[in-house]
Formats: structure tokens, sequence, C-alpha cells
């Protein structure tokens, strides 16, 4: 009695040699998070970055003032002299909903402060790894 690979292959399925060989060979490069966050377009200097969903640069010069678009109901616009202070706040707001700031893509750049750096892309790849379209090793 033969084994039921030998008879499958023989029987042109169940992964004889002729398949195996018809697969292109599948390699994964293991990386580690500090690899990731090296390959990734990150800015990191909070002053240069574009204005965030929900706020506009008003003024010019020293009078440049960074303001909330669409203030909660019965709420003043919130305003800040720096765009440090509002990616501050967001941050600020992110944690106390027991979120990681994540910062925003633009131009295909990450704008996210160092300092955020590492628990938005544990965050990312965690949600990479429950998806399977990752493996933690």
């Amino acid at each position: 009695k033969r084994a039921g690979g030998e008879a499958a292959a023989e029987a042109g399925g169940g992964g004889g040699l002729e398949e195996w060989a018809s697969v292109p060979p599948r390699v994964e490069v293991l990386m580690t998070a500090q690899a990731v966050r090296n390959a990734l377009p990150l800015s990191l200097d909070a002053e240069s970055f574009h204005a965030p969903p929900g706020w506009r640069l008003q003024g010019e010069g020293a009078a440049a003032r960074w303001v909330e678009v669409d203030p909660l109901p019965g709420m003043a616009p919130r305003e800040y002299a720096t765009r440090s202070e509002v990616e501050e706040r967001l941050e600020e707001a992110a944690a106390a909903e027991g979120r990681v700031w994540l910062g925003q893509l633009v131009g295909g750049a990450w704008e996210l402060r160092s300092r955020c750096v590492a628990a938005a892309l544990e965050q990312l790849l965690s949600g990479l790894v429950v998806l399977g379209l990752a493996k933690a090793v």
C-alpha cells in the first residue's frame, strides 16, 4: 500500500514536485519595531505640521493663531499660539479617551511628534497582528 501523499501526487494533486515547483518561494523578512520605525516617512517637527482636521491657522506672523473650526455647542473655539500646542492638546484628548494619538498622514509623511511614535507604532502593529496581516515572533 502506498502512502496517501504518493498516491495523490501520482493522481495529479496533493502537492507533488511539479505543483511545489510552480509556486514561487515566499520569503518573509523579520523586522524589529525599531527597523519599522526607521523605514517610516516620519515628519517630527510639530511646527511644520499641516493643519489637523478641525483646525486652521488664522492670521500671519506673530499674530497667527491656531483656531478650532467647529467647537462644541455652547463653547468658544479653542485657540493656541503654536502648532505644537495644538498637537499637545490632541495627544491629551486621545489619552483622556484611552486612545493613542496617531497623528496624520500628509503628502506621504506621517506627522507625529517623536514622543508619540513608539505608542502609535505599537498600536498599528498590534492591529495588523489582530487582523492576521502580520505575525509577532
